[in-house]
């Protein structure tokens, strides 16, 4: 009888360790399952253009470097009396002409000032220009050759009383009339667009149209004809 109850008593001890192991094993897989489950939801919610390996960080970080930086120069404009500057290939009068400024929106490239003049580069060619004719914002462009209003021009008026323009190729100018009793002005001239502009030492500027077929000056009603 003790030996039967032994055993009942061993079967009862096995089932019962049986089936606690059984809810063992099967807690951890449910806990392995539930573990595989949140890694999968997290690489999920990761964006795939997110997610980068080092190799491609390495290339994007070279290729930053390495990529050029662009340097804008400050730009100078020409405002010569006659239109334009020779660009010589020395600070110097005496070196050669190596290229032309004109007057106008364009401008050049300024590289750099060595005493009186400014090292510029026009339509890539690089030389120097005096700087008392430059400046920082751009000038009127010139359509008319300077060749046109240098020398005399006259216009006679009702009295009979000739009035001159005398315009010098060095950027000045004289206006007189024929009397010779002590009237007129003196100052400098220059060009833009169609017109010469007449800067008296005294007094307001005046613009007179450059007719260069009829080789005259035209100031309202007045009409100076080339003397010479």
């Amino acid at each position: 009888m003790k030996k039967l109850l032994f055993f009942a008593t061993s079967m009862l001890l096995l089932v019962s360790c049986g089936m606690r192991g059984v809810k063992i094993t099967e807690a951890m897989n449910k806990a392995e399952k539930l573990a595989a489950e949140e890694t999968i939801s997290v690489e999920e919610t990761i964006p795939a253009e997110e997610t980068i390996s080092v190799e491609e960080a390495t290339v994007e970080a070279v290729e930053a470097v390495e990529q050029p930086v662009e340097v804008v120069l400050p730009k100078v404009y020409s405002n010569a009396y006659d239109g334009y500057l020779n660009v010589r290939a020395e600070p110097t009068t005496k070196s050669q002409v190596v290229g032309k400024l004109s007057n106008g929106p364009e401008g050049a490239e300024l590289l750099g000032v060595e005493g009186k003049w400014s090292k510029v580069r026009v339509n890539g060619v690089e030389g120097y220009v005096s700087s008392a004719y430059v400046q920082s914002e751009p000038t009127a462009a010139v359509y008319i050759d300077a060749k046109h209003v240098v020398g005399h021009f006259g216009w006679v008026d009702s009295m009979f009383t000739e009035w001159v323009y005398s315009i010098n190729s060095n950027g000045k100018y004289s206006y007189s009339d024929d009397c010779g009793d002590g009237e007129g002005e003196s100052g400098k001239w220059y060009l833009s667009g169609t017109s010469i502009v007449f800067k008296p030492n005294y007094g307001q500027p005046r613009t007179l149209k450059v007719d260069a077929q009829k080789k005259c000056l035209i100031d309202g009603n007045k009409e100076y004809s080339r003397l010479n």
